[in-house]
Parts: structure tokens; C-alpha cells; sequence
């Protein structure tokens, strides 16, 4: 094992060219539609500011379901407070009353609330609801903020319940109410009467289009009977079917078969999970399945069976991995285990795993046997990339990508119209050409994520994996680009397989070459000259060694 602990002035900057793989994140739509004129909201960057997980996850399912969107520039600024007319807006949109909202101008209840206001039609048809309530001057104060009290009242009244329905005093009754309907999971404040944020309001939002409705069965001696349904307001009022135990198999990059706008899924029934039924769905246009390729996820189906969003459930770990180590059955000569690098472990197959591998130009499938043995040449497995699902310590998913484009990977020197250059494992002088009019009847990229990239996207020190695959039967190059594979400052550190510049340290992965010599080999590239030299990353190397020392003497 090679070893250097840090040396003083050893490199001014050090590049070194690295795979680097990783758990991806929270899979959202590369877009969505909200609001009633059909504003394009960027997802990606609506939740850019958000750090908190939950609110994360709420905003995202909103945006889906067309409730919210972000402010001018495009963010959702979570710990900004809601005004009471911002409120009523969502109020109306997520009880699917947005529609009226122009039937609804032009008319006022509050003498503060100007007919030609931009929230005249959504207060108007909130307090013709029963839902909102103005002051007893007769105005309402639209531009006010709204307290979390106020908030949790409007959103239990969206469930159906009204004053007479709960005994006790305003607030209490309404925020008991609300936390029996778990209206403010995960929502804290210490004030009720102190002024909600649009982070926190995102939430309870989000988790009352998850709670039951009411319904009013009887009036008896002046007392109203009321009981429960057994429908969510998701579904009584947004017509929002939701399918859970589902994971995603498939879209038309991995079986050509689908259409543009088709998804496959397995339905899982049972506690085991031992049984299931494969469905084809459209999707509309803002939803992305590669985000959530091989993972469990809840769906959620429009009136029209259209897939509107995808939400990604947190069992399942997924990777954009590399297999450095193929661990073979002793009995049958058959895959057993795969070692990954970024999951750090090496991991069996479960028995109902499905695996998506290139043969020629095209995907095949493929399931384990009972004991999660693959019967599949180990080279199909051996130094590749792709994306791996774990759940529970075995691999649920593989995607396995065959690099025979650009053999195993090319970093990128120059992207010049789609003609790309740079050093592959055996060519210091590789080109490759993804032009309009280059070798290929079109080209796919895609980050490690699943977002869909441009070929001019593709940038000088980008590492990228290139497969040829058979697309609506023509011939296509399918390119998975890692964009932060360069680790550049001065170096603190190598030791075997690791290597740390700064405070940023990484592994670098390589694979196994068992009896063969050298043992390693390892897919990374570095420089002691600001790339005028590339040279490959081997601690096992004595031309790294040297090039360590004499970097230590300068």
C-alpha cells in the first residue's frame, strides 16, 4: 500500500480525473406546470433553496399537482411568510375551484378587496365556501400575513369541517382538529398565533390533501350529524388516484417497445411482495422516469390514468455505481455478488430483482433464480457502470450500461459542435462525434441523475460514458455525463485508493483484475502541470511514486 501523508508546496494544482459515484437524490420533474395559465416552473431550481427535506418533498408533489410555483425568480423562498389573499389562492387551487376563479372577478364580500385585485376571484370564491372569514369591520386584509391558526382553521374547513362541527374555543378546537388529522405533521411552532411561513404551509398543505373528508348525514333536533369518508381530499377533489408498493422498470430508452410518453411499472400486492402485476401507463409531458428507473415510488394517476407524478419512496437506496469486483457462485460458475464502489459493500441480488443489460444494441431483461444467483456471463457485470437500487442489502434493480462507444470512458478535452475530444483508456487522441450530422441518428444524455442534458452541455474535463443502443430503430448514442469528477488545489493526501486535495477527498475506483498483472487497475487520471501531462492514478505505480517525491522536493 502506498502511502503520502501531506507535503508542503507539493502541487500548486493537481487534476485528477476520477468516476465518481454516488447516492442519487430526490427525484423531481425535470418540469412542471402550475397555475392556471399554465406557468412553466423549473423544479430544479424552485427547490434550489430549500434545505429542509419534508418541505422539499412537499413543495415538489405540489408543483406536480399544479398547486404552487416560486416567486419571480423562480425559487420558492420557504421562510417567507404567506400573506392571507397568497393562502387563499392555494386554498382554492388544491380544492380544484381555480377554474371559477374568473366567474369570481369583478365581485367582492370585503370592502378592502378591490374587484380588479389579482386575488378578488380566489377570496371571493374561498368565502362563498365557507372556508374564509374576514373581520368584523368588513374587511378581510388580504395583504396581511397569515398565522398559523388562521391557516390550520382554512385547512381543516377544506376537509368539510365547519364551527359547529367542533366543540370548544377558537383556536383550540381547529388545531386539535387538525392534529388528529395530522394536518401539522411535522410542522412546528411555537405560536399559534405567530405568522406561517411558506416552508411550514407547503407541508400542512401537502398532508391535508392526504387526510379523509367529512360529510354532513343528518340533521336531528337542530344538531348536525357528521361522519368520515373513506376518500382523501386528494382524491375527492383533485380526482387523484395514488398507487403504492409500485417500482418503476422501465421507458422507451430501456424497452423500445414503449412509447415516448410510456412507463412500465410492477404493482406489488401482498406483505412479501412475493406477487405482482406489471401495467403500462402514459405520462404527461412534465414527468421524468429516469429519476426514478428501478426504484419504489408512489404514482399518482390523473382521471385519465396519465401519470402526473412519480414520488420517490426513502426504502430504497440508488446508486450511479461502478462494479469493480464480480463475485462468482463456486457451485455454478454463475454471478453471486457484485462490489460496488460508491455503496461501498459488495451486494447479492434479490430473487425478484430485474436487471436490464445491452445485448448488441439492445436491452435485455433478466431475473435471478430463487437463491438471487444471475446466470449471466461475469463480463457483462466487470468494470461497467450503471444504476444499481438497494433495498435492504440486495440489489432490487440494475441498469447496466456497456461503455462500447468510447471503451470504458472518455474524459473530455474540447466539445466543438458535438465533436468531441480527449483520452479514452487506450487513445490519448480519442474523438468521438455527436453532432447533428455525425455518426449517429440522435444522442441521449443524461447526468447521473436522469436529467436530460444538450451535447453542448458536455464540457472540457467532463467524464463520460457512450453506449450505442437501437432507439425507434435507429441507431442512437446514449451518453451518461459525471460532471464533477475534477478535484483541483493543492494535495494533502494519497493513500491507496484514496486521494484528498484540500478538504475535498475521494475514492478513486477501479476493478479487479484477479490473476492477471497488474491487479488493479485503476480509472482515474492526474497532473503535477496543469494537464500539459496526464498521466494515470496507480499508487501501485513506482512512476507515481517518483512523481509524488519530486513533487515533495519542489
Amino acid at each position: 500500500m502506498s502511502k503520502f501523508k501531506r507535503m508542503n508546496k507539493l502541487f500548486a494544482v493537481l487534476l485528477v480525473f476520477s468516476f465518481v459515484a454516488g447516492l442519487l437524490g430526490t427525484a423531481m420533474p425535470q418540469a412542471a406546470y402550475a397555475a392556471e395559465d399554465e406557468i412553466q416552473v423549473d423544479v430544479k431550481k424552485l427547490i434550489s433553496d430549500i434545505e429542509d427535506k419534508d418541505a422539499k418533498e412537499a413543495v415538489l408533489r405540489l408543483a406536480a399537482f399544479k398547486i404552487i410555483h416560486g416567486k419571480e425568480d423562480g425559487k420558492y423562498h420557504p421562510e417567507d411568510m404567506v400573506t392571507r389573499e397568497e393562502f387563499a389562492k392555494i386554498l382554492v387551487t388544491s380544492l380544484k375551484m381555480d377554474t371559477a376563479v374568473k366567474a369570481g372577478l369583478g365581485f367582492t364580500n370585503f370592502k378592502d378587496v378591490e374587484a380588479t385585485r389579482w386575488s378578488a376571484g380566489y377570496i371571493s370564491i374561498a368565502a362563498g365556501q365557507g372556508l374564509i372569514k374576514g373581520y368584523p369591520d368588513g374587511t378581510f386584509k388580504p395583504a396581511n400575513q397569515v398565522s398559523y391558526a388562521e391557516a390550520v382553521t382554512m385547512l381543516v374547513r377544506a376537509l368539510g369541517y365547519k364551527d359547529e362541527f367542533l366543540s370548544g374555543q377558537w383556536p383550540a378546537n381547529y388545531l386539535a382538529k387538525a392534529g388528529e388529522k395530522e394536518i401539522t405533521k411535522k410542522v412546528k411552532f411555537a405560536d399559534a398565533y405567530g405568522f406561517a411561513n411558506r416552508g411550514d404551509v407547503a407541508i400542512m398543505v401537502n398532508n391535508t390533501l392526504d387526510a379523509k373528508v367529512v360529510k354532513v348525514v343528518e340533521y336531528t333536533a337542530g344538531a348536525i350529524k357528521y361522519e368520515e369518508r373513506d376518500v382523501t381530499l386528494l382524491e375527492d377533489k383533485l380526482n387523484i388516484e395514488k398507487l403504492e408498493d409500485v417500482r418503476v422498470l422501465a421507458n422507451k430508452r430501456i424497452d423500445d417497445g414503449l412509447e415516448e410518453d410510456e412507463v412500465r411499472i410492477r404493482i406489488f400486492e401482498g406483505k412479501k411482495k412475493d406477487e405482482y402485476d406489471d401495467k403500462e401507463y402514459d405520462f404527461v409531458g412534465d414527468v421524468n422516469p429516469e429519476l426514478v428507473l428501478g426504484e419504489e415510488v408512489n404514482v399518482y394517476l390523473n382521471d385519465d390514468d396519465e401519470v402526473i407524478y412519480l414520488e420517490k419512496k426513502t426504502s430504497d437506496k440508488a446508486y450511479f455505481d461502478y462494479v469493480q469486483k464480480v463475485i462468482i457462485d463456486d457451485k455454478d460458475n454463475e454471478v453471486k455478488k457484485l462490489d460496488l464502489v460508491a455503496a461501498d459493500d459488495d451486494y447479492e441480488f434479490d430473487e425478484n430483482a430485474v436487471i436490464y443489460y445491452l445485448d448488441g444494441d439492445k436491452y435485455k431483461e433478466k431475473q435471478p433464480g430463487k437463491d438471487g444467483i444471475v446466470n449471466l456471463d461475469r463480463k457483462i457485470f466487470e468494470g461497467k457502470v450503471g444504476k444499481f437500487v438497494i433495498r435492504n442489502r440486495k440489489i432490487m434493480y440494475a441498469e447496466v450500461m456497456d461503455m462500447n462507444e468510447a471503451y470504458p470512458w472518455l474524459i473530455v478535452f474540447e466539445n466543438k459542435d458535438g465533436m468531441l475530444k480527449g483520452i479514452c483508456a487506450d487513445d490519448d487522441e480519442f474523438e468521438l462525434d455527436l453532432s447533428k450530422d455525425g455518426n449517429y441518428d440522435g444522442v441521449i444524455v443524461l447526468d447521473l441523475e436522469g436529467y436530460q442534458l444538450d451535447v453542448d452541455d458536455i464540457e472540457k474535463g467532463n467524464l463520460i460514458y457512450v453506449q450505442k443502443q437501437e432507439y425507434d430503430g435507429d441507431d442512437y448514442a446514449v451518453v451518461r455525463v459525471v460532471q464533477d469528477n475534477i478535484i483541483e488545489g493543492k494535495l494533502d493526501r494519497v493513500q491507496d485508493n484514496k486521494v484528498k486535495v484540500g478538504k475535498d477527498e475521494r475514492k478513486i475506483t477501479y476493478w479487479d483484475n484477479e490473476n492477471n498483472k497488474p491487479k488493479r487497475t485503476f480509472e482515474a487520471y492526474y497532473s503535477i502541470d496543469d494537464g500539459d501531462e496526464i498521466k494515470q492514478f496507480d499508487p501501485d505505480n513506482s512512476e507515481f511514486i517518483d512523481d509524488m517525491d519530486d513533487a515533495d522536493e519542489e
